[in-house]
This record gives C-alpha cells, sequence and structure tokens, in this order.
C-alpha cells in the first residue's frame, strides 16, 4: 500500500544500484533543483544538515553511500516532533524492515531513497511541498535517527547558481605504490576527469589504495594580502599556487596533524595544483584557506573516500558469527537480527555484553592482510547494563552467583542459548525490543522452578520492563512455578 502523503505531493520515485543509470519519470526530464547528498564515514550524519528548495519545485535528490552501513533519507512532514515519530515506527516493522528499506507507511513521509549499501547510490523525483516551512529529513535505520539528520528549507531560493569555490577542476589518476610523493610529470596518468563541483574529493576518484592524483584549477581571491592554506591529509599532500609550493604534509601517515603554509597574494585568479598519494588504510584530504579577513573557505568536502571494509549483511535471517569484536571478550557470539539490531554474547560469562543499532560488522580486520584483529562494530552501540550471566538464587548463600556454562546456540527465529546454571539447564533467546533501542529476553527451563529466583541487571541509562511486573532497582523477583519470563531492555534515550 502506498505512502497515501504521495499523492498530496506526487512522489515519482525510481531505484538504482549504483552501476544502473536512472531516467527521470514523465515530466521530470528537466528539474528546478537537482541536490546530491552524502554521508559522512563512522560518523552517522549526512554531508549537508541543511537544503534548501522552492515551494512545489521539481526536485532530483541523489544519495550516495560512501561508509560501510547501509543509510536511506527520508523527508518528512513539518513538525518537531515528525521525524522522531517516523524513526519509531520504522522499529515496528520487524522482519518487513529490509524489503521495506525501514520505511514505515505514514502520512508524514513524503519522499524516500531505498536503503543502500556501500558504494551505491540511489536516485529520486519528487515535487517539493507547496506550503513554506522547514521540513525535517534523517535516515530511518535503527539508531541513525539520532544524528543522521537535515532540515529541507522550502522558501525562497536565489535562482543564480553559486560560484563553485575551485573553477575548472581537474583530476589525474596514477597508479603505484609509493613512500613520497613521486614526480608526476613524469608518470603517465591512469584516468583523468572533472569535478563539477568545484571542489577537492577523493571519492569520484574511484581508487581505494596505491595510487596518486593531482588536482589543478583555479581559486578566485577577494583582495590582496597574506593567506594562509590549511592542509590534512592521509597520506602524502602537497599544494602549489601559481607553481610555487604553499604547504606540504608529505610521506605515508594518518591525518594526525593539520599543516599551515603561508604566502602573499594579490586579488584576483590564481592557479592552483594539489598532489596526493594514498598508500593503504585510509583515505582523507581536507584542505582550506583564509584570507586577510581571517574567515576560513574550504576548497575539499567533508566527504570521506569509501574505507576499505568487508561488511557482512543481515537480510532476513539473523547472522551468528564466532568472532573477536572490538571491544568484546575473547569468546564472542556476534548476532545481527533483522531491522537492526545486533549484540555480542560472550560465551565464557554467558552474558550479552553490549548491543548497537544498523549495520551488522566489518570483518576486513580479521580477513584482510595478515588479518587476525578484531572485526568492527558498524553501528551505533548501546548499553544493556551487563553484570555476567543475570541469574541469582535467593535466600542466605543462595543469593551468590552461581556458575553458568555454556552449552551452545540454535538459529530458528530468535537465536537462542543454551546455558547450565549452577546444573539447572535452560534456554535464554534475544531477540530486538518490540519498540525502540533494545534487545528482549526470553528465558525459559524445562520444568517449571523448585524455588524462587532473580533476574538482576545494571538499569543505568535503561528503561526495563518485564512479563512478570516491575523491574526495581535492576531486581526482578521471578517466583517459584515460573516456566518462562520475558524481560525488555531499552535505552531511555529512545523512550518517547
Amino acid at each position: 500500500m502506498p505512502h497515501q502523503s504521495l499523492t498530496r505531493f506526487a512522489l515519482l520515485a525510481a531505484w538504482s544500484c549504483s552501476l544502473v543509470a536512472q531516467a527521470p519519470p514523465p515530466g521530470f526530464e528537466a528539474v528546478d533543483h537537482e541536490v546530491e547528498l552524502g554521508v559522512l564515514p563512522g560518523q552517522l550524519r549526512f554531508d549537508q544538515e541543511e537544503l534548501a528548495v522552492a515551494p512545489g519545485s521539481k526536485v532530483k535528490l541523489t544519495l550516495v553511500n560512501i561508509d560501510a552501513m547501509q543509510h536511506n533519507f527520508v523527508l518528512c512532514e513539518r513538525g518537531e516532533s515528525v521525524a522522531a515519530k517516523v524513526a519509531a515506527a520504522t522499529l515496528q516493522l520487524g522482519a518487513k524492515a529490509s524489503e521495506m528499506h525501514y520505511v514505515p507507511e505514514l502520512d508524514e513521509v513524503l519522499a524516500s531513497t531505498k536503503a543502500i549499501f556501500l558504494d551505491q547510490r540511489d536516485t529520486i523525483w519528487f515535487r517539493a511541498p507547496k506550503i513554506p516551512g522547514d521540513y525535517p529529513y534523517v535516515c530511518t535505520l535503527p539508531g541513525h535517527s539520532f544524528t543522521m539528520k537535515g532540515i529541507m528549507r522550502v522558501g525562497a531560493v536565489a535562482s543564480k547558481r553559486a560560484k563553485v569555490p575551485i573553477s575548472n577542476l581537474r583530476y589525474r589518476v596514477f597508479r603505484g605504490k609509493w613512500s613520497e610523493l613521486p614526480d608526476f610529470s613524469q608518470l603517465t596518468p591512469f584516468r583523468e576527469g572533472d569535478i563539477d563541483a568545484g571542489m577537492l574529493e577523493l571519492g569520484p576518484l574511484g581508487e581505494r589504495q596505491n595510487y596518486g592524483a593531482v588536482f589543478t584549477g583555479s581559486i578566485e581571491l577577494a583582495e590582496s594580502g597574506e593567506h594562509t592554506f590549511f592542509l590534512n591529509s592521509d597520506d602524502g599532500t602537497r599544494a602549489f599556487i601559481d607553481d610555487q609550493e604553499v604547504v606540504a604534509y608529505d610521506g605515508v601517515h594518518g591525518a594526525a596533524k593539520e599543516q599551515r603554509g603561508q604566502v602573499f597574494l594579490a586579488a584576483g585568479a590564481h592557479q592552483l595544483r594539489l598532489e596526493f598519494f594514498q598508500g593503504g588504510g585510509g583515505q582523507v584530504l581536507d584542505f582550506a584557506y583564509a584570507g586577510p579577513d581571517g574567515k576560513r573557505r574550504d576548497l575539499s568536502t567533508r566527504r570521506r573516500a569509501p574505507p576499505r571494509v568487508t561488511p557482512i549483511a543481515v537480510v532476513d535471517d539473523a547472522v551468528v558469527m564466532r568472532v573477536h569484536v572490538e571491544g568484546a571478550g575473547a569468546r564472542t557470539v556476534a548476532v545481527g537480527l533483522p531491522g537492526g539490531m545486533n549484540y555480542a554474547f560472550d560465551a565464557e560469562r554467558c552474558a550479552v555484553q553490549f548491543g548497537w543499532a544498523g549495520a551488522f560488522l566489518d570483518v576486513s580486520p580479521d580477513r584482510d592482510g595478515r588479518g587476525g584483529r578484531p572485526c568492527k562494530t558498524l553501528g551505533l552501540r548501546f548499553g544493556v547494563g551487563d553484570v555476567g550471566f543475570p541469574l541469582r538464587g535467593v535466600g542466605g548463600a543462595r543469593d551468590a552467583v552461581r556458575p553458568a556454562r555454556f552449552r551452545g546456540y540454535r538459529v530458528a527465529g530468535a537465536p537462542t542459548f543454551g546455558v547450565e546454571w549452577g546444573g539447572l539447564p535452560l534456554t535464554w533467546s534475544i531477540a530486538p525490543a518490540p519498540s525502540g533501542v533494545g534487545l528482549s529476553y526470553t528465558f525459559a527451563f524445562e520444568e517449571p522452578l523448585s524455588e524462587a529466583l532473580l533476574f538482576v541487571i545494571d538499569p543505568r541509562g535503561l528503561a526495563l520492563s518485564s512479563s512478570l511486573g516491575e523491574v526495581t532497582d535492576g531486581r526482578l523477583a521471578v517466583p517459584a512455578g515460573s516456566q518462562q519470563f520475558q524481560v525488555t531492555v531499552r535505552n531511555l534515550e529512545d523512550v518517547r
């Protein structure tokens, strides 16, 4: 069933992956606004948090994902809490979330892209609302909406195109392996092209490692005087103005320290040449300048080139992996659940250590090169009140912690872990919380309990509920005769 709001704003959408060209729908061959919206890798932010369009205008919007995590774009109706409502509704989609691209069927949803993975892009065409105002947009994948959001301002928009920071910006790409910048004039470029946006960016080069690039263009300076140029990179970089070197950061290194160079320049146009090389690991290129007025002006985008990742996707079924996870115990079982909730289960202590919302795991640290390094979680981490195995005896010495032994797991619906606790066999199933960011625990015993027990958790920062009643100060009484009970653990920040 389509969103009812589509009839009001005549949303016309088309989907694609990164290699499939998209044709505009009828009536959108020419548009009033063309927007390319990217993401900041690893930061859970769009690279633009404010867009401007005219009321009732035709808009073409392309979402470009250079992040290891999956993302989407959802434009919402006006209102302070509307985006939060849409994000909360996404969490109710359950197993249908991925096939619906994490977009709930609500009137408040005005336009949306697909949820796309690393190196993919998706384009939609739609008419902007006719009523001026601020319309929020958000990524609705679980946990992303807290920080990955922006505002589309519908109102008067200057028709004159803004002047690009670097005019006639071109690049040449060279392939090779270096420990410092080579003499590019002695090398033959592998590929070359233009960057119409007029800002330095590594993403359009389409390279990951062992390459170099030379950017050329022209910058227009408003006044004569001392100009300061700021440079940071991973790996080596060197910048020239009118063939005079003004700042450099050569060699193999991370983006550890911004470099500065000063030069006196007259007002007017000046030729820029910037040389860059990339070895392995991360890719960063930040370049800016300040004139005599001291105002800093960016000459590069905030976008980062795609990191080298091997993401493990979770689609319709849970994914369970025995791997070493960053920040987790040595005997961790990493579990990715459909809908974007994930967690790390410590088989040594029989405990859930933490959860994370969003994409699942990057296993490249374990598989690339020599490997053996911890896999990286790809979403936003949240606490689950880990105190070890959460069941306790009651009464006298029995209130002490009893030993818990891991008995394996099975995957059928919600992954279920077998535990032997002080001689008592039980199963512990873990599923996404029914709402919000969190997890739902189900404990089941082979026979009705012959004695009362306690469920114990660290309650700080959590909203707790149970099938047995209130959880007080992180403790829940489980009466004798019980054979199954549930506890839901949610982040307080997500309680609305």
